[in-house]
Formats: structure tokens, C-alpha cells, sequence
């Protein structure tokens, strides 16, 4: 699939049309989508760092360690399309966190920012009011 993709730029056109992120977007807000994605090198870079994280048993004990440590007791937000949790990140991350607030957009797909933006814009801003710039 990632060959694929880096050949033809499938996921990002898929992903720009109304099924996905593009059903909010107009005609020149598709192509500002999808322009970093035309540059084939560029997309196979990309995809060649993603499989390389999968692999690296180094970034996952630091991220353990992270999450175990310093993020533990931090404000955490979570924002989920309701299309898209397959799997079950929201559950782990609820575990996990005491201070967590969660947040699932209605018929939000992977992109739940582009979604519902002013959901997700006014979501973020009120969170960080209450459960950050409130903590200093």
C-alpha cells in the first residue's frame, strides 16, 4: 500500500474528496491539502520514517518511560473521530491518564479537526483555559 500510495498519490486523493477530509473543504483547499503529498520522494521519505518508529524499540521505551513518568499526572486531551478508533486508543489512553478529558466528533473520520473545526478549535481553546493556563 505504501508503494502504492507513493506512486499515485492514492491516500491523499481519497482522503481530499467528500468521503473524507474534503467534504469541508472547497477546490482550493483540496489542492492546499493534497500538495505536500505531490512530491513522490517526499511521500516515500515519509512513509519509509512511519515504518522505521513501528521498528524502533528505543522511541517506545522512551515514550513508555514518558507517559509512565513527567506525562502522568499532566492534562491530557483526546480528540476522536467516531469513525475511527480502531484500536481502541481511547480506552488505553483513559487507563492511563487521571486528568484526561475526551472528546468523540459525531461522524468525525480520522482527521477529526477537519471534521468539525470550530468543534475541535473551541474543544481545544476551553481545555487549555481550564486545564492548563489555569494550573500557572
Amino acid at each position: 500500500m505504501r508503494a502504492l500510495d507513493a506512486a499515485t498519490g492514492l491516500i491523499p486523493a481519497l482522503t481530499a474528496t467528500s468521503g473524507g477530509v474534503g467534504r469541508h473543504l472547497d477546490t482550493a483547499q483540496r489542492s492546499a491539502f493534497k500538495a505536500p503529498f505531490a512530491d513522490r520522494d517526499r511521500t516515500r521519505r515519509f512513509h519509509h520514517l512511519m515504518r522505521s518508529a513501528l521498528h524502533s524499540s528505543e522511541l517506545f521505551a522512551a515514550v513508555e518511560a514518558a507517559i509512565a513518568g513527567p506525562l502522568a499526572t499532566q492534562p491530557m486531551l483526546t480528540i476522536f473521530g467516531e469513525r475511527n478508533d480502531p484500536f481502541g486508543f481511547q480506552q488505553q489512553i483513559a487507563a492511563r491518564f487521571r486528568d484526561l478529558q475526551s472528546l468523540v466528533v459525531a461522524k468525525g473520520n480520522h482527521s477529526p479537526m477537519c471534521d468539525d473545526p470550530a468543534l475541535f478549535a473551541t474543544t481545544l481553546a476551553k481545555w487549555h483555559h481550564t486545564s492548563v493556563a489555569s494550573r500557572t
